[in-house]
């Protein structure tokens, strides 16, 4: 059986999703992911060299800056992936779009949560 774009229940050959709920989930997540691509896609930029710069430009990778930067970053980048998951197409072919949101926000949580520890280390090495 085929299963359904949004969902993943099984449907009829014929068809493309279960439901009119799930063909309107998925066109409403199709709209948002337009609307916000370019902010998104900045964000990830900034993120990145964020920490690209907290990790090469201090002097060593425990020092407050390089610590800041990594913490800055992985904060932005994982609270821009739990907000706003957008998944690649090839995930959302394999997983379907449900799943593929909840991985994408799983990844968005671990990525947060590198960044508050990072933000912590960089708070006791200021202190310390």
């Amino acid at each position: 059986m085929k299963k359904c774009q949004y969902c993943a229940k099984e449907i009829d050959y014929s068809e493309m999703y279960c439901s009119k709920e799930c063909e309107e989930k998925s066109n409403a997540y199709y709209r948002n992911r337009h609307k916000w691509r370019i902010p998104v896609n900045v964000t990830y930029i900034v993120s990145v060299a964020l920490i690209f710069l907290g990790l090469i430009f201090s002097p060593t990778i425990f020092s407050f800056w390089g610590l800041l930067g990594v913490a800055v970053g992985s904060i932005c980048g994982g609270v821009t992936t739990i907000l706003i998951p957008s998944p690649t197409e090839e995930m959302i072919k394999k997983h379907k779009m449900v799943k593929a949101q909840q991985i994408f926000k799983i990844c968005g949580g671990v990525m947060a949560a590198v960044g508050v520890a990072a933000l912590i280390m960089a708070i006791v090495k200021l202190f310390a």
